[in-house]
Parts: structure tokens; sequence; C-alpha cells
């Protein structure tokens, strides 16, 4: 990043070449209603009809400037949208042409005011590229009398403009230049386009060893973590498959009685018996646990729960009145999905 000193114009405070993208951004201590040899200028600070009673525009820019302006708003209406802009001649200014812009009033934040202004900057820069001129100037938009605070309007303007560069490789438009006519305000926008620079020149390039410690070496150290817990929670599940060995055993002269029962009954699974049966219900996560008691065998495949299970049918009898009292139990598969 150049400065005035390196720059045969004094008044090139700031200068970065985008050689990726073949655009050059400038930063210029001076007026923008005063800017020479460019092609285009951005004024933002109109009311979406675009009075120019008493703006340094009109007093220098003569009054055909405000003619075409109204010509414009009679033909396409107001600029009441960031998409819409007024383009017309420069009149009596050292430049070829104006583009006027609805710029948004500073409201605290809350109304998307930095992604209007990010808009506006990317609709003249779209404008200007199709109008296949060589450069544009803005200023510090907004800052004025729309009560914008410089760092945000510095940001929003600079992140547009290296946005657009980005998407619009050796355009037409490759000479960008913002003016800023006050220090302080010269010295925020010096600053985020220094910022912006650098986060340019950065991309593609390794990141220092103290930033290794990112999401990517977290989500890294993470999969391999999973890698590791997965077997062991298999490893786990069928040991535990073998300690309940003997839980199966004991159980097992109740599953034979429960083979024994004729002409099993099967139950529909209406409303009543689902809140019935709510204190019965099992619940289990795959990864966390392995279930098996005296009366409940489970498998897990996928993502589908299979549980077939012996329950007593003394819990039936209010359920149906018709069940034979010789029937002992009953058995019935569940699937959740």
């Amino acid at each position: 990043m150049s400065n005035s000193s390196s720059s045969s114009d004094p008044s090139i405070v700031a200068s970065v070449s985008l050689s990726g993208t073949g655009q050059t951004i400038e930063l210029i201590n001076g007026n923008l209603v005063e800017a020479e040899n460019i092609d285009v200028i951005v004024f933002s600070e109109v009311s979406s009809s675009v009075e120019l009673s008493g703006t340094e525009v009109l007093a220098l820019g003569g009054e055909e400037i405000e003619k075409q302006v109204k010509s414009f708003i009679s033909s396409n209406g107001p600029l009441d949208s960031a998409d819409k802009i007024a383009l017309v001649d420069g009149g009596n200014l050292k430049v070829k042409h104006v583009i006027f812009a609805a710029g948004p009033m500073w409201k605290g934040g809350k109304k998307n005011e930095r992604q209007i202004m990010e808009e506006i900057v990317n609709t003249c820069l779209e404008e200007s590229n199709k109008k296949q001129f060589n450069s544009i100037g803005f200023d510090a938009m907004c800052t004025d009398l729309f009560g914008f605070p410089t760092e945000r309007s510095a940001e929003a303007i600079v992140n547009a403009v290296f946005n657009w560069c980005h998407f619009r490789s050796f355009s037409y438009c490759n000479t960008i230049k913002i003016f800023i006519h006050e220090a302080e305000k010269m010295k925020v926008f010096a600053q985020c386009l220094d910022l912006a620079y650098q986060a340019y020149s950065n991309v593609g390039k390794s990141a220092p060893p103290e930033t290794t410690s990112d999401d990517s070496s977290i989500k890294k150290r993470k999969n391999e973590d999973e890698a590791v817990t997965l077997p062991n929670q298999i490893e786990t599940n069928e040991n535990s498959g073998d300690e309940d060995d003997s839980d199966e055993d004991a159980n097992d002269s109740f599953s034979r009685d429960s083979k024994r029962v004729k002409g099993v009954k099967k139950f529909s699974r209406n409303a009543a018996w689902k809140r019935g049966r709510h204190e019965n219900t099992i619940l289990a996560k795959s990864q966390k646990s392995h279930i098996h008691d005296k009366s409940t065998n489970m498998s897990l495949v996928g993502d589908t729960m299979s549980i077939s299970t012996s329950i007593a049918m003394d819990d039936f009898t209010n359920m149906n009145d018709d069940a034979n009292a010789e029937d002992d139990a009953t058995n019935f598969d569940m699937t959740f999905l």
C-alpha cells in the first residue's frame, strides 16, 4: 500500500493496486464535486425525489444538471431503492457524468443502513462498468447531512468496492477514487482501506502458526475423536450384551410360556391405548446406551429401532374386554422410525 510520498500526485493519500483483478483504489485528499479527470462521480446525500436546492452540486454544476435529474425522475420515478440511480451529464463540473443515489439516513443501524449503502455502491460500479467508464469517484457517503458514522460508511464503501473488484476482474471501471476532505475522516478511511488490502493480500496464503488453532483444526480433532469413539461404543455394546446373557437365561422360562399362547390377539393402537401405556414407553439413544432387561430385547439398524417385548396380559384387561382369560401373555413387535 503506497502513500502520497511515493506518488507523483500529492493529493493521493493512499493507493492500493489489485494485481489479481486489475483495479486501483485511491484515497484522494479533496472535495468530490471539485474532482478532475474522472469519468463519473457519485452524489448520495439526496432524497428519493433528488431535490438539489442549496447543494454544492447545483451551485457548481449549474441548472442543466437539475433539469436532467427532473427529467429522469419524471420518466422513471423516484430513487426509492438501492438499485435505482440517476445518471446525468456533468454540466459545469470537471467530470463527464454524475450519478445520483438516495443514500440511507442513519437510524442507529436498525434499518440495514450499511447493507443499503453497500448495494448502492455496487449499483454505481455496475452501471459505470456497463457504460465503459474507466474511473469513478465516491466520497464519505452520507456522513454529513444523513448522520452516518464515519466508521460504518468507510466499512460499507471499502467492503463493497473490494467485493465488486473480486467478481469483476479486469473490468472497464479500473480506477476507483474516494475523496475525503476532513483529516479525521481520512484517518478512518485509510485504516479501513489498509485492513481490507491486507485481507486481500493474504488470500491463498498459509495462516501464521499461532492462528492454526481455528475452526478447521477444531473440526479435524473432533472428527478424529468421533472416529475413535465409535469403535469404543460398539465394543461397549458387545460387552454389555455378554453381561446380559444371564438375564436372558433367567427370562428363558418366561419366554417359553409366552410362546405357548394360543391365538395371540392383536390390539389396535388407539389414542386411549397410547395414553394408558405412556408409562411403558421406551426411549433410548443408540450411541449412549445398550438397552436390555428381562422382558425386552432391542436391536437398532440405521435409523430404525425394532423392539420385541413380552407384556403380561393383565396389563390389557382394561383395553379389551373380549380377551381370553386363559391367555397369560402376548408378544408383539414395534418399529419406531
